[in-house]
């Protein structure tokens, strides 16, 4: 994994003079390059290493609540950032993928909302409200 954000800070420097800081400005970062079109509809894996760089911020966001992990099922081994003490994973390496390769229109930060709404329940919220704690500054 640390090749893949590797690879996607050089292609960032070299390509739009930016680097990975693995915080919330790493979400413009990621849309930038993907609205530059700096990376084929074709390219999966370095579309796969952008989605590590997601989950690096997503676990960045919720460290003491997100963690990495080897997922396994019937269709064989995935990356996945999972919720401690639970069973409940989020797939980061293939959620912009999934939408490059079909060419959608892809709003990072929304893609990141959104995966972080459908974990909200098992995250920490500020104290007297619903609202999630998020660690990172937006």
């Amino acid at each position: 994994m640390q090749q893949q954000e590797d690879q996607i800070n050089a292609l960032a420097k070299s390509k739009l003079g930016l680097a990975i800081h693995k915080n919330w400005d790493d979400i413009a970062l990621l849309q930038r390059m993907i609205d530059s079109q700096l990376v084929a509809a074709t390219d999966s894996s370095t579309q796969e290493s952008m989605g590590v760089v997601l989950g690096n911020i997503m676990q960045a966001d919720f460290p003491s609540h997100l963690q990495w992990k080897i997922y396994k099922d019937n269709l064989g081994r995935s990356k996945a950032l999972c919720i401690k003490g639970t069973e409940e994973c989020l797939f980061p390496v293939t959620m912009l993928s999934k939408r490059l390769r079909l060419e959608m229109t892809v709003n990072v930060s929304d893609v990141y909302n959104n995966a972080i709404d459908q974990a909200a329940s098992k995250l920490p919220k500020m104290p007297y409200g619903d609202e999630l704690l998020h660690r990172l500054k937006r």
